[in-house]
């Protein structure tokens, strides 16, 4: 089931937002309510992917990274991923 989508847009920015003010642990929470009204789009795994790598959780970071890869394998993302490797 689909929420509003600016309830999913407003989870989003505020994710961003903590990130940026390094609130990592709030940044997380937002983060995964978003996953949860949206599901896992593009934007929101890169920001995931910064938030867990920040936090030092490396387990996330690899499961957020084979989301990417799987779910939009020719985005300019993945193929950073890929390299990286």
């Amino acid at each position: 089931m689909q929420m509003n989508p600016e309830y999913s847009l407003a989870l989003y920015e505020t994710a961003k937002i903590r990130y940026a003010k390094g609130e990592m642990m709030s940044a997380r929470a937002y983060i995964e309510r978003y996953f949860s009204a949206e599901g896992k789009t593009l934007a929101g795994l890169e920001l995931a992917i910064k938030i867990e790598t920040a936090l030092q959780s490396y387990d996330l970071v690899e499961e957020y990274q084979l989301q990417l890869t799987r779910s939009f394998p020719f985005s300019a993302a993945a193929e950073k991923i890929k390299h990286n490797y």
